[in-house]
């Protein structure tokens, strides 16, 4: 895990914010950790999730980490790989513990999704399969419902055997849990494929009626894709959805609800294998674009998150590669809000290492 804090952004937005610290976390004995999503527990310390892995044991292990206001690790519990390897790709914080989602593999060497739940102290309440599905899916994003419910996002492949000629296709699945973790319902949305298409971010609508996701659609998975943005009712029902095609392989990643009630959308977008960049939309409230911009990180994997200031300005997170020869590093970037120019960007690096911003 790398974790990186930034000071309150100063009033001359032409100069780049001071970092409080940089902290490189992992787990005594283990050999990788990734830190996947974080977020604000109710104790004070940040929560992370994500996977890790020693070497003596074979499978990738879901974890929650603790960290204090300086960085500094106060607990790191991974949990039981008795249901092979497993992994926690989004957090939610609850009034008495976290929940994580992700997926995991079971006997078979299928991957389905996967719920993992602690205390605020971080030790475990509970794991598993939320419910046993004949076909192979993936929870990508998850956030809490209005009732204090749950939903998951991800893609499933409802066909166990691809038909004679055809494509085994994917598409976005949606799970819906109550405020214990016990199965409600589940969705398909068939009308997304052709052949790949998948949830990856999603957020309470801040005026309470429903829900915002975004990810991709027409995906190959190699040179095509298009960003997926739609709002669905309590029931996974659409409202409405909106497809934003900007050429080459694009997937919709992040999600923030702008202060005049419009929407900004953090998404990737590769060229090809060795040209991977950022795109930025800015939609108003009736989903018209004000305005995008492509590429303010450099190259590497794309941005991740976004938060708008109280200025109306944007905070991004991501990674970047300068040159071909350099390690990944972690990057923030400031942005105007009027029209996404850029204020000022700000990179670090853990020297002889690659490092990823997942999210913020």
């Amino acid at each position: 895990i790398v974790l990186f804090l930034i000071t309150p952004l100063l009033n001359n937005t032409a100069q780049m914010s001071n970092k409080y610290f940089s902290r490189s976390l992992n787990k005594p004995g283990h050999d990788n950790t990734n830190g996947l999503s974080i977020g604000m527990n109710t104790n004070g310390r940040y929560a992370i999730c994500g996977d890790t892995k020693d070497s003596l044991t074979q499978h990738w292990r879901s974890y929650f980490a603790q960290v204090d206001q300086y960085g500094n690790l106060s607990s790191f519990t991974d949990f039981p790989d008795s249901i092979y390897g497993c992994v926690a790709r989004d957090l939610v914080i609850t009034e008495d513990g976290i929940f994580g989602a992700g997926f995991a593999d079971n006997s078979e060497m299928l991957t389905q999704s996967y719920i993992v739940r602690s205390d605020t102290a971080g030790s475990l309440v509970s794991y598993g399969i939320p419910e046993v599905q004949t076909f192979v899916n993936s929870t990508y994003t998850a956030c809490r419902t209005h009732d204090g419910g749950f939903l998951l996002g991800g893609e499933c492949q409802p066909l166990a055997v691809s038909p004679p000629g055809q494509t085994n296709n994917t598409h976005p699945y949606l799970i819906r849990l109550d405020s214990q973790g016990n199965f409600l319902w589940d969705t398909i949305y068939y009308q997304y494929g052709n052949p790949y298409a998948w949830f990856m971010g999603m957020t309470p609508s801040p005026d309470g009626d429903g829900y915002l996701i975004t990810g991709s659609l027409n995906n190959n998975k190699a040179s095509a894709g298009d960003i997926l943005f739609l709002k669905i009712d309590e029931l996974g029902s659409i409202l409405w959805d909106k497809v934003l095609d900007y050429n080459h392989y694009c997937v919709g990643n992040h999600i923030t609800p702008t202060l005049d009630k419009g929407y900004l959308l953090t998404s990737a977008r590769r060229v090809n294998y060795l040209e991977i960049n950022s795109v930025l939309t800015k939609l108003d409230s009736n989903l018209i674009e004000e305005w995008h911009v492509i590429d303010y990180f450099g190259g590497g994997v794309a941005g991740r998150g976004a938060v708008q200031l109280n200025d109306g300005n944007y905070v991004l997170a991501g990674t970047i590669q300068t040159s071909p020869s350099d390690d990944l590093e972690g990057v923030f970037v400031k942005i105007r809000g009027s029209d996404g120019g850029l204020l000022w960007r700000h990179t670090y690096d853990q020297a002889g290492f690659d490092d990823y911003a997942y999210d913020m």
